[in-house]
């Protein structure tokens, strides 16, 4: 699989940490700039997988119809610290 790349994206991150290094030259800096953006790519793609990987159960599903219109409050969750400390 090809990947394309947006090479103005990554001229603009070239320039970008050329401009906020001390001692940078633009080849370093596209270098790294390509560097990060195969990083990138490559964990856009592991997420993709691993969230094409999840499945919901019906149980799962059931949960989400069961809670949708429920909302917490600030009150809702009390902490073990001491009264100084609750709303």
């Amino acid at each position: 699989m090809a990947q394309k790349f947006n090479k103005s994206e990554i001229m603009k991150a070239a320039h970008r940490i050329r401009n906020h290094s001390w001692n940078c030259t633009i080849s370093q800096a596209l270098k790294e700039a390509w560097r990060r953006a195969k990083k990138e790519a490559a964990q856009r793609e592991e997420s993709e997988k691993r969230m094409a990987s999840m499945k919901s159960s019906k149980a799962d599903q059931r949960n989400a119809r069961m809670y949708q219109h429920v909302v917490f409050g600030k009150n809702d969750w009390v902490m073990d610290y001491g009264r100084k400390y609750r709303y």
